[in-house]
C-alpha cells in the first residue's frame, strides 16, 4: 500500500492533470473569464478614487474608453466599443455575477457546441446587444450579460430544434422549457429593476436563438446520413 504523502502526491498529480485537460478543453471559456477579470482589474487600478475602485469603477478612463456610448460609436465611429462592451463592467458586483455566469454557462456550451462556435456565439451575440442597447436606449451601459443571454438563446433554440426532430415528449423539449422560463424571468427583471439595459438583453438573447438555428442547420447538413 502506499504511504500517505505518496497518496497526497498522486492526488495532487491527478488534480493538476485533471485541471490542464479541463484548460486545454475549455480554451475560449478560460479566455473570456480571465479577459474579463484583467479587464476589470485595469480598470479599478486607473480609476481617479483608488479608495473605492473596487466597488465602483465607472469613471475609470479604461471604462470610458471600452464601454457603450451612443456619441463614440455613432458621431465619432468607435466601433470597438460593440465589441469591447461585454468584457467591462461597472463594479464589483456586476463583474463578479457575471463571472459567475460565464463559469456556469461557457463550459457547459463549449462541450456541448465546440470551442469555435461557443467563442463565435459569445463575441456576436454581445456585439449584437451592444447594437440593439444603441438602438433603444441612450444611456451608457457595459457588461457580459447580453452574451450571457445570446448563450441562453442559443441552447433554447438548439434544445427546441432537436425536440421538433425528436417529438414533443423528448427531453429535448423539457430542456427548452426550462431554458425559456429562466430566460424570461430573468428578461422580466429588467422591467422591474431599474438600471438593467434590457434592449441589451433582448437583442443578446434574439441574435443567440439566430445563432442556435444556424449552427443546427449546419450541424444537420454535415451529419452522416444513413444509408437505407
Amino acid at each position: 500500500m502506499a504511504s500517505a504523502p505518496q497518496q497526497t502526491h498522486r492526488t495532487a498529480q491527478e488534480l493538476h492533470a485533471r485541471a490542464a485537460h479541463q484548460l486545454r478543453h475549455l480554451r475560449a471559456s478560460t479566455c473570456i473569464v480571465a479577459t474579463t477579470i484583467g479587464t476589470y482589474a485595469m480598470q479599478a487600478l486607473t480609476s481617479p478614487n483608488l479608495r473605492t475602485a473596487i466597488w465602483d469603477v465607472s469613471s475609470s478612463p479604461v471604462t470610458q474608453l471600452l464601454c457603450k456610448s451612443n456619441k463614440a460609436i455613432l458621431r465619432n465611429v468607435q466601433w470597438h466599443r460593440v465589441v469591447t462592451c461585454a468584457f467591462v463592467h461597472t463594479s464589483l458586483p456586476h463583474v463578479l455575477m457575471n463571472v459567475y455566469g460565464m463559469l456556469r454557462l461557457c463550459p457547459y456550451m463549449e462541450r456541448r457546441h465546440g470551442t469555435p462556435t461557443m467563442a463565435l456565439t459569445y463575441v456576436a451575440t454581445g456585439a449584437a446587444a451592444t447594437l440593439a442597447s444603441v438602438c433603444f436606449s441612450r444611456a451608457p451601459a457595459a457588461g457580459a450579460s447580453g452574451a450571457l443571454f445570446g448563450l441562453l438563446g442559443m441552447e433554447c433554440a438548439s434544445e427546441a430544434l432537436a425536440a421538433r426532430r425528436h417529438g414533443a415528449g423528448h427531453e429535448h423539449a423539457e430542456h427548452a422549457m426550462a431554458i425559456a422560463r429562466v430566460t424570461g424571468f430573468a428578461l422580466a427583471l429588467g422591467l422591474v429593476i431599474p438600471g438593467l439595459d434590457n434592449a441589451g438583453h433582448v437583442g443578446g438573447t434574439v441574435s443567440g436563438a439566430l445563432c442556435g438555428w444556424v449552427a443546427d442547420a449546419t450541424a444537420q447538413r454535415t451529419a452522416p446520413r444513413k444509408l437505407s
